[in-house]
């Protein structure tokens, strides 16, 4: 006790009390309060409490005291002193860590997100202008030299949509969201993604569903796709000769559950069987020279994992040799009916360089100068009218003063943000007549937070940058409740 409060023995003889002098004042009111709360109730009770002993040093104490004699006379206190100093300190490192390391977690998914925006902005007009370049008069080699470009913007733009998806992985901000989701027509999407590449090298896809493999099935569609898109992507890749066979059967797991089971075959060169899983690390490629030969960022198969845990599942190497790979990975199965279609009008685009004149109005709100040409050009090539505005304020002044029948936002303007300008469309400041126009984001920010930002404000559907124009135009048409029965204000003219 002596040692704990820094007391010597003399000291302690001649004052009992003189460790209450050396209480912390912020813990004195409160321990003194609970000791007399002890007396009358008789009850023990475990105190926590800090001294300042005479060398100026502080201690934390633990207390594990009860009071002791008849109700009503409890004058003496009986309890152990521990001291919890170094533990207390060790939690507080722990805790200044913890939150060192969750600032550092937001700081790099803040910056991969900045960083995301500022390269999906101008890869809009990079890809943008490569499409209507491909749609002009051009000799053979400028066509070249188009689809080359047009090729590399894509091959960044996956770089960078794995550096992001990564980065939501890492920080647990990746969802699943099951849908009713047809396997055989997952595995057709793939192979016509991939059929290019495949058909370039002489390779031959093929595919079968095992017959115990339901029609739908219950689960995240977009999530499936992209981790049979890295691994059907992967094997074609690294197969020079002969083919990617995927097939798709079902199994139970040791606890009798129904299991979908993935398996993609190719006859590519093998995988050494002790570096095998190296393959599923971030940014690992197990051939440095066939990694810069085929490029990529060494994150398909990492992600992969991720995603087939985050749905309930997982991936392995099922078997290698110097005359192939089989991939496989299985997720839970759980089959379901088929969604309802829904039924709506969706225009074709038209062929004129300029809109009609009973082309519907669309206000585009959007700073950057090459994206306002760009998303201009593909909607007046969809027999659109589109106006622009450079910002929120604009953008309210233009719906006061006219009618429109959809906009695009921006989410990211000077003056006034795409999030603000709609909650203002919404509370009604553009007017009333405007206050439940379609609203669809259009922007480079494509973080979940981002979409969820963009629901919350109040729009309705989203749109990331860079976008092509059968997704602008199918999204433009969902959004609009019919374009056979539209509003003769709402069309140009």
């Amino acid at each position: 006790m002596l040692r704990l409060y820094g007391l010597s023995r003399a000291e302690f003889t001649a004052d009992p009390s003189r460790w209450k002098a050396l209480v912390h004042p912020e813990d004195h009111d409160f321990l003194f309060s609970r000791i007399r709360s002890l007396r009358q109730a008789g009850v023990h009770d475990d105190i926590q409490y800090r001294i300042i002993r005479p060398d100026g040093e502080i201690r934390h104490i633990r207390a594990g005291t009860v009071a002791i004699g008849s109700e009503g006379a409890r004058s003496r206190l009986i309890g152990i002193n521990l001291d919890i100093t170094a533990e207390r300190r060790s939690a507080a490192e722990l805790h200044d860590a913890k939150e060192a390391a969750e600032l550092a977690s937001r700081a790099k998914s803040e910056f991969v997100a900045l960083m995301s925006h500022e390269i999906r902005t101008p890869m809009n007009g990079i890809i943008g202008f490569t499409e209507f370049l491909r749609d002009s008069q051009l000799g053979p080699h400028q066509r070249e030299w188009v689809d080359t470009i047009r090729t590399s913007g894509q091959a960044l733009l996956s770089i960078i949509n794995d550096i992001l998806d990564f980065s939501k992985i890492e920080s647990g901000r990746m969802v699943a969201y099951p849908v009713p989701t047809s396997v055989r027509q997952q595995v057709r999407d793939i192979f016509a993604i991939v059929s290019a590449a495949a058909s370039a090298k002489g390779l031959r896809l093929s595919s079968s569903l095992d017959v115990s493999v339901p029609p739908w099935i219950l689960s995240d569609s977009s999530r499936l796709r992209q981790i049979l898109l890295n691994v059907v992507a992967n094997a074609v890749k690294f197969t020079d000769t002969g083919c990617i066979d995927v097939r798709v059967t079902t199994e139970e797991d040791a606890a009798a559950q129904p299991l979908l089971v993935f398996h993609v075959i190719d006859t590519g060169p093998g995988i050494p069987v002790e570096r095998a899983s190296e393959l599923f690390e971030p940014f690992r490629q197990l051939d440095l020279s066939a990694a810069r030969r085929h490029g990529g960022t060494g994150l398909g198969l990492a992600i992969s994992r991720r995603l087939c845990r985050l749905l309930g599942g997982e991936i392995s190497i099922a078997s290698t040799s110097p005359a192939g790979t089989v991939f496989r990975f299985h997720l839970p199965l759980e089959a379901c009916a088929a969604p309802e279609i829904e039924h709506s009008f969706v225009r074709p685009p038209q062929p004129a360089a300029a809109p009609a004149e009973d082309s519907l109005r669309v206000l585009v709100a959007e700073d950057n100068a090459v994206n306002q040409r760009v998303i201009c050009l593909l909607l007046s090539r969809a027999g659109y009218a589109p106006t622009v505005v450079s910002d929120g304020h604009q953008c309210l002044e233009k719906l006061r003063a006219e009618n429109y029948a959809v906009v695009l936002m921006d989410c990211h303007m000077p003056m006034l943000d795409g999030y603000e300008t709609t909650l203002r469309i919404r509370r009604g400041d553009a007017g009333e007549a405007a206050r439940n126009i379609p609203i669809v984001a259009l922007t480079a920010s494509v973080m979940d937070a981002d979409r969820l930002r963009c629901q919350q404000a109040g729009m309705d559907s989203f749109l990331s940058k860079p976008v092509s124009a059968s997704d602008l135009i199918t999204a433009l048409d969902r959004v609009q409740t019919s374009l056979l029965d539209i509003e003769p204000n709402l069309v140009a003219g």
